[in-house]
């Protein structure tokens, strides 16, 4: 980020994998005139704007729609991101308020996998282990819901649970075309990047400062709830 400024970049887009590290070097650009634009991940200290993907209603919508795939009743489980990622944070809680008011649907356990693939695989053989009755499985990312698919058809039981992950990966999409995973929530991340490179653009030589604000502005995307029967509405062209 010091760099950036130092070479004279006119504006950053920023992902940030800590936003509170990041914080003090997003602070340094933007008094440097330098606009900073987050994409997804925030840097916990206010800027020009972030550009995000749903994140508590996606897990709210996910909910949702593994519950009614699960007649109302079962029991899930969780596989976490990273605590402390605004995002998976509110993923995560917007999907356990809303199946929380399902009675007769019980969270079993949560564990984490760090957003990797492998690391799902092995803790959905941990869960597959220590309970013998998992109808649902809610990951944070599709990485991780692709890794737990993985673990799921490796021990026979594809077709048993309603695996659902939040990204919407190609990957994914074909999973659930497969039926090794039963849905996501998709964002366009073409679009997303767009977006956030048009309000970079917006922002460079304007008078807008970000002194004004107590608040980051959010731009926030629109996103699709994706099952088998509505994945073919996703065109090739926009799997990413």
């Amino acid at each position: 980020m010091t760099d950036a400024v130092n070479q004279g970049c006119a504006a950053i887009i920023l992902q940030c994998s800590d936003g509170t590290a990041l914080a003090p070097a997003v602070d340094e650009a933007e008094a440097a005139g330098v606009p900073v634009v987050t994409v997804n991940l925030d840097a916990y200290t206010v800027h020009s704007g972030l550009v995000m993907a749903v994140d508590y209603d996606a897990g709210r919508m996910a909910a949702d729609e593994m519950a009614k795939q699960m007649g109302g009743k079962g029991n899930v489980v969780i596989i976490e991101g990273v605590a402390g990622l605004s995002r998976t944070d509110n993923l995560e809680q917007g999907f356990k308020d809303t199946i929380a008011k399902y009675p007769d649907i019980k969270v079993l356990d949560a564990q984490p996998a760090n957003f990797q693939k492998e690391t799902a695989t092995t803790v959905m053989n941990s869960f597959m282990q220590n309970y013998p009755e998992i109808n649902g499985v809610f990951a944070i990312n599709d990485a991780m819901a692709e890794g737990a698919a993985l673990a799921v058809d490796s021990a026979g039981k594809t077709g048993t649970m309603f695996i659902w992950g939040a990204d919407g990966e190609k990957d994914a999409l074909t999973m659930i075309e497969n039926g090794q995973m039963a849905g996501t929530i998709y964002t366009n991340s073409w679009d997303e990047g767009s977006t956030a490179a048009k309000l970079a653009l917006f922002l460079i030589d304007s008078e807008y400062s970000y002194t004004c604000l107590t608040k980051t502005p959010q731009m926030i995307m629109e996103c699709v709830v994706v099952t088998k029967e509505t994945v073919g509405s996703i065109p090739e062209a926009d799997r990413w």
